[in-house]
């Protein structure tokens, strides 16, 4: 679902771009753990391949982000989940993450 949200996303913004005669490509975040990096909880990874990611790796600029890392969690560690909802209500400070 979220890979299909960035492939959206960046359409639009190419076309945008592209309609201002400026070929930059745009930087997409994509969770390191996705690109075959094995930072997950248990050391492991999730290659996703398939069409939209090589749509997106061939148009915009792929920055790889393990959010758990940057926070200083370690690799193995153990897993983090969102208690209470989903990640819009730890934004609004309706659920915890645990």
């Amino acid at each position: 679902m979220m890979l299909e949200i960035a492939a959206e996303f960046a359409k639009e913004n190419i076309s945008i771009k592209n309609r201002m005669n400026n070929n930059t490509k745009i930087s997409i975040l994509v969770s390191s753990c996705l690109l075959g990096e094995p930072v997950r909880y248990n050391g492991t990874a999730i290659s996703v391949d398939g069409d939209r990611m090589r749509w997106l790796q061939l148009q915009c600029d792929i920055v790889s982000v393990c959010p758990e890392m940057l926070a200083g969690l370690g690799v193995p560690r153990l897993p983090v989940e969102i208690a209470g909802g989903d990640g819009g209500d730890v934004l609004a400070g309706f659920a915890s993450v645990v």
